[in-house]
């Protein structure tokens, strides 16, 4: 009988594992499998980590719904962080006042919610922020 797998940690690394070339997430004609799920998710905890990500640190992910988006949860979600989805909708005020009110130190967000944000970001209300451009994350 095989051990129980208790977190999604465990779940995607057994997938990776048994089922590596199998779709894990498709998004219009992009195929994002298993193993390269898990490598992503492995690749953005490391740097995250780096950034200082810990056990309980609050992180912002302000993406529109995307493989980035699973991407990001699931890399703060294996360091034992807590993720903190922000509406991609929302204006800079409701922004402003969740972030504050979870203390979120890191925020990920795209180029486009970057330069709606960069007169508040001015003020660095944030330890960190990475930029999602495509596939590649960076500070």
């Amino acid at each position: 009988m095989e051990d129980l797998v208790t977190s999604i940690r465990g779940l995607l690394e057994h997938r990776a594992v048994t089922h590596a070339d199998r779709p894990a997430i498709i998004q219009g004609d992009k195929t994002l499998t298993y193993s390269e799920l898990f490598a992503d998710i492995n690749a953005h905890s490391r740097q995250l980590k780096a950034l200082g990500v810990q056990r309980g640190s609050r992180v912002g992910i302000h993406l529109r719904k995307s493989t980035e988006e699973v991407v990001a949860t699931l890399a703060i979600a294996s360091l034992g962080a807590i993720f903190v989805n922000i509406n991609y909708q929302w204006t800079e005020i409701q922004i402003r006042h969740v972030a504050a009110d979870c203390g979120i130190r890191l925020l990920i967000t795209d180029v486009i919610k970057m330069q709606m944000l960069e007169p508040w970001l001015e003020e660095k209300p944030f330890d960190h922020i990475l930029v999602v451009d495509g596939k590649n994350i960076s500070e």
